[in-house]
């Protein structure tokens, strides 16, 4: 089954470098889909099936948390997983596989800025033997 990600930046770098870690992750990979705050993620959510986000938190228009909280408001949303990607140190965290819900929403886990290809496979590694686990 291949994947369809949301990457939520409003830096293009670091959008294209997690592009990059998310090609070398070896998760199977449809689509790679991107917006540069909330506002716009939550207009391509509307549009397009996607199975995990990767979010910033500090973004203009509409950040990280807006987006969140709006996402825990839709039925469908609410169960689309999601990766925080920050270099807050006060970021909400959760253990990979899934944890405790941030601003309503299904919180995978986090990517600390700045991070290696390496961070992305493990943390994404992590999440899909949980799932597998959790489907046995």
């Amino acid at each position: 089954m291949s994947h369809h990600v949301l990457l939520v930046d409003d830096s293009a770098t670091t959008r294209a470098f997690l592009k990059r870690a998310l090609a070398l992750s070896g998760l199977p990979i449809a689509a790679v889909h991107e917006a540069p705050h909330g506002a716009a993620a939550l207009e391509l959510l509307a549009k397009q099936h996607i199975d995990m986000v990767f979010t910033d938190l500090h973004m203009p228009v509409m950040d990280g948390h807006a987006l969140m909280r709006a996402m825990a408001q839709s039925p469908t949303l609410c169960r689309v997983p999601v990766v925080i990607v920050s270099a807050d140190p006060n970021a909400p965290s959760a253990t990979a596989g899934g944890g405790p819900d941030c601003d309503g929403c299904h919180l995978l886990g986090q990517l600390r800025k700045p991070f290696t290809p390496e961070n992305v496979r493990d943390l994404l590694a992590a999440t899909l033997e949980v799932t597998r686990a959790d489907a046995a």
